[in-house]
């Protein structure tokens, strides 16, 4: 009997350390209650190792918003693509006349025969009668294209002389689209295409045809049979004029190709 009363006491002492260790762990467990997402006092990114995250029941979902970033660097302005010209024969008559001589393009493919401008100072020239521009800088800041026509000069002497002939190329307006526009391209600095500020950003192409230029050469009475070439110099600005070209002006004819190819957004 007194066997049995000792062992029911022993029991009923086990009962309350039981009791004291299942309340201490309740007490240390924070309830979660806050379904997100963060604020900029109250965020996970300041709770990292806690036990309490976002809440999230039957009702309400739980919420957090975390960045993904990346940076973007500025690209470049340049100048990519310039033609040759190769013009139709004229003829020591035709230069000795008082209107000159006007010649039609063949094509942008130089023959080379003793060159004074090809390989000597011209090297960008290509034969399919691309221009082109490009501006990856992001900025907008817009751009200018101009070209210069030095006079003709030959190989050729008569008397140990060798004449030069002035020339001016004519780009027609025609079905040019902008910044392009028509132009006569003499000595001096001319305009060929003016991005204006906020419309840059960009590829763009002028596609010329055997139809978009033509060139006006000056009365040479001492003009004498030869090959004859110039240095076509073209610049590119990275500002554009302060007004934006108006309607084009130029010889009459189908013009170029012009197109725009903007970054994809």
């Amino acid at each position: 009997m007194k066997k049995k009363i000792y062992i029911g006491l022993t029991s009923l002492v086990a009962l309350p350390s039981l009791f004291a260790a299942t309340q201490v762990f309740a007490a240390d467990d924070p309830v979660p209650t806050n379904p997100g997402p963060g604020t900029e006092t109250t965020n996970l990114a300041t709770k990292i190792g806690d036990s309490v995250g976002y809440l999230s029941t039957n009702d309400t979902p739980a919420l957090a918003n975390s960045v993904v970033e990346f940076k973007v660097d500025p690209g470049y302005l340049t100048l990519d693509a310039v033609p040759d010209f190769s013009f139709e024969k004229t003829s020591v008559t035709a230069l000795g006349s008082e209107k000159g001589a006007n010649l039609k393009l063949n094509g942008f493919e130089t023959s080379g025969a003793d060159p004074t401008s090809k390989g000597v100072d011209s090297f960008d020239g290509n034969k399919t009668g691309l221009i082109q521009v490009s501006d990856f800088r992001g900025t907008l800041a817009g751009w200018k294209l101009s070209a210069s026509l030095k006079d003709f000069t030959t190989k050729a002497t008569v008397d140990g002389a060798s004449p030069t002939i002035s020339g001016t190329l004519q780009l027609a307006a025609a079905g040019v689209q902008a910044p392009f526009q028509g132009a006569d391209i003499s000595k001096g600095s001319t305009t060929i295409a003016n991005a204006a500020e906020g419309t840059s950003n960009g590829v763009f192409k002028d596609q010329l045809t055997t139809d978009s230029a033509t060139l006006a050469l000056a009365q040479q009475p001492k003009a004498i049979p030869g090959s004859y070439q110039s240095t076509l110099t073209w610049t590119l600005a990275a500002t554009p004029d302060a007004t934006a070209p108006g309607s084009n002006t130029g010889t009459a004819g189908s013009g170029g190709n012009a197109s725009t190819t903007t970054p994809t957004q």
